[in-house]
C-alpha cells in the first residue's frame, strides 16, 4: 500500500461517526469532486454525504458558468451533476469553455427521459435516482470513475493502434521500393530501414517517408 493509499485508509479510520457504507471507495484514492446542483437542500444533503466518506469535493456550483470558472481553477476528476445542469454544461463543453470531464448524474424525476450522453463532452459514466444518500452515491462514484479509466485507457491503446497502423504503411511501401531497387529480399529491407532510422535517430516511419521520396523521384 503506498503513502496516499494509506493516508486515505487513515482517514476513513479518524471519523468514529463514519459507517461502513460511508466510507467510499473501497479501492484506491477516490476522484476529487466537483458538485454542481441547482438545488440549494439537495447540493447540501449530497456534499455531507461525500465529505462523511471522505472524498474531496473540491467546489459547488449552480450553472455553466460557476463549472467553467472552477474547473479551470481546480483539480476536480470527477463532476456529479444533476441532469438538467448537465443538458446546459454541454454545450459549453462543446465551445471548450468547460473543461471536459466524467460525469455523475444525479436525477431526481423520471429516469427514462435522460438521452444517452456517454459521446457528449461530459459523458455521464453513471446515473444516480433521488433520494440521495451515501448509499448510492459512494457505489456509483467508484464505478463511474473507473468507467472513465477504463475508457480512457482504452482511447490511448487505440490511439497508438492507430499511430502502428499509419506508420505501416510507408514501411511497406518502403520495403518494396528497396527490394526492386536494391535487391534486397523482405527481411533485408526491414533490417536497413530500422538500422537507417536508429543512425539518423529518427523514427523507422521518418526513415520509410524519405526512402520512399528518393526512390520514387528516382524512378
Amino acid at each position: 500500500m503506498n503513502a496516499i493509499d494509506l493516508a486515505f485508509r487513515n482517514a476513513h479510520q479518524t471519523r468514529p461517526s463514519a459507517s461502513t457504507s460511508q466510507r467510499a471507495i473501497s479501492h484506491g484514492v477516490p476522484p476529487k469532486v466537483l458538485l454542481a446542483v441547482r438545488e440549494h437542500s439537495t447540493c447540501v444533503l449530497v456534499s455531507r454525504n461525500l465529505e462523511q466518506a471522505g472524498i474531496d469535493v473540491v467546489g459547488r456550483a449552480d450553472n455553466p458558468a460557476e463549472i467553467a470558472r472552477i474547473t479551470k481553477a481546480t483539480s476536480a476528476e470527477l463532476l456529479v451533476i444533476d441532469d438538467d445542469l448537465h443538458r446546459l454544461t454541454v454545450g459549453a463543453a462543446r465551445a471548450r469553455q468547460v473543461a471536459p470531464l466524467p460525469a455523475l448524474l444525479l436525477v431526481s424525476g423520471d429516469r427514462d427521459r435522460i438521452d444517452d450522453p456517454t459521446s457528449c463532452p461530459l459523458p455521464a459514466m453513471g446515473v444516480v435516482s433521488a433520494p440521495f444518500s451515501a448509499r448510492n452515491l459512494l457505489p456509483a462514484i467508484e464505478i463511474a470513475y473507473a468507467r472513465y479509466s477504463e475508457l480512457q485507457r482504452l482511447r490511448e491503446q487505440a490511439a497508438k493502434l492507430r499511430l502502428r497502423l499509419d506508420a505501416r504503411e510507408p514501411i511497406d511501401h518502403a520495403k518494396k521500393l528497396l527490394m526492386t531497387h536494391n535487391r534486397m529480399d523482405e527481411d533485408e529491407a526491414y533490417r536497413w530501414l530500422r538500422r537507417s532510422a536508429m543512425d539518423h535517430r529518427i523514427p523507422m516511419a521518418s526513415m520509410a517517408v524519405a526512402v520512399v521520396a528518393e526512390l520514387s523521384y528516382q524512378a
